[in-house]
């Protein structure tokens, strides 16, 4: 009996759920202090990190980090547009 609830830890802490495996650090702002940061929290383990930089070499610049859950690394997605800036 105790094999198997020793065996039984074993798998939970190994488990794409356990948070020995999972949930890795933030990303950070990829062009150092960013003008505005807004993190969102969802169900599951969803998490969306934007930085933005009003106005970044002449350009607004928004740089978004994703994951579906705690067990998926972050993707990147960046949003550039040109004009806004004087």
């Amino acid at each position: 009996m105790k094999k198997l609830i020793f065996l039984s830890l074993i798998v939970f802490c190994l488990s794409c759920e356990s948070a020995f495996l999972c949930n890795e650090p933030d990303p950070k702002a990829p062009y150092g202090t960013p003008d505005d940061t807004s993190v969102y929290n969802g169900t599951d383990g969803y998490r969306s990190i934007t930085y933005t930089y009003y106005c970044r070499s002449g350009q607004y610049v928004s740089v978004t980090y994703t994951r579906v859950d705690a067990c998926t690394p972050y993707e990147r997605s960046d949003y550039t547009t040109t004009g806004i800036c004087k």
